[in-house]
């Protein structure tokens, strides 16, 4: 855009300056930059200085610089992108007037324009984490696209929701909605982790029980009593890691009763730590099973050990 030259009188004591893009303009009165708004030379994104520069405010906020600005039409001239703005055209003849909340706006998602809408829905998809603060929007009219956590109509929607800096302005919704699900699948699931724990631990000590009684008649002698013992003892360490298991499933259960119970951040990660230790547990115990079956078959077929001598 070339340099904007001063062109016609004013009747205020007030000049302004303009900075559109890095480039400061003026000074001039208000009916320049009226005149320049309603041409769409000067926007809401742009920024206005009263003091001959020293300091600079969104334009927005001089309301008496739009309120003259008269509706137009944005006619695409491609397919919008970031940097790529229709051409403006000047609506149909008549006196037709917008104030700044009727102006239409428009926005970009993964580069693909929409609107036109309303600034209060703008304002509520950011609210909602619909647009981002780093999708991009702009008034119709404006000379090119921004940032929405650069608008100054939407800012204290997102500083509201805790948004920017590239999160969604309704991300503390979608983690709370998040944070909601993890709870009650947790506090579903604390039912059966419960049953199965006590399961298991009815298995182990049936299984305890059982080895208890073949050592103990292995023990009195006899033809396979030696086999008897050593599948006694297998069963009694296998009982004991069953129960080791089960109680770690129990536990669990009691982390995740108390995770229910006010379903806070530190909680939950207890539960994961709880469920974690149960996971690397069973896979250990995974290996062990796997190493030593292996192990078994191969002596078995290289003829080292035979079970059918006991027998």
């Amino acid at each position: 855009m070339s340099e904007i030259q001063v062109g016609g009188g004013g009747g205020s004591a007030i000049l302004y300056h303009v900075r559109i893009r890095g480039k400061i303009y003026g000074p001039y009165p208000i009916e320049k930059l009226q005149d320049l708004a309603k041409k769409s030379v000067v926007s809401r994104i742009n920024q206005v200085s009263v003091d001959g520069g020293n300091s600079w405010q969104p334009a927005s906020e001089f309301t008496e610089i739009f309120e003259a600005a008269a509706v137009q039409v944005v006619i695409p001239v491609q397919q919008a992108g970031v940097g790529q703005v229709g051409v403006a055209a000047q609506g149909p003849a008549g006196p037709l007037q917008a104030t700044s909340a009727e102006i239409p706006w428009y926005y970009l998602i993964n580069g693909q324009k929409h609107g036109p809408t309303t600034l209060s829905q703008l304002q509520m998809m950011v609210s909602t984490g619909t647009l981002n603060p780093a999708d991009y929007a702009c008034q119709e009219g404006a000379a090119d696209w921004s940032r929405v956590d650069m608008v100054p109509e939407l800012m204290s929607v997102i500083r509201g929701a805790g948004g920017g800096g590239g999160s969604g302005g309704g991300s503390e919704d979608k983690k709370a909605a998040v944070a909601k699900r993890v709870v009650n699948a947790f506090v579903e699931s604390r039912a059966w982790t419960l049953f199965l724990g006590i399961l298991i631990l009815v298995y182990a000590a049936l299984l305890l029980t059982l080895g208890i009684w073949v050592l103990a008649a292995g023990s009195e002698g006899g033809r396979g009593g030696g086999f008897a013992i050593g599948m006694g003892i297998t069963w009694m360490v296998s009982a004991i890691v069953w129960g080791v298991g089960a109680m770690m499933l129990i536990q669990h259960s009691g982390t995740l009763r108390r995770f229910a119970s006010d379903g806070s951040e530190k909680k939950l990660v207890i539960v994961a730590e709880s469920l974690a230790r149960f996971w690397l547990y069973v896979s250990i115990v995974a290996i062990v099973y796997l190493i030593m079956t292996i192990t078994g078959l191969i002596l078995i077929l290289a003829g080292t050990i035979s079970p059918m001598r006991y027998y």
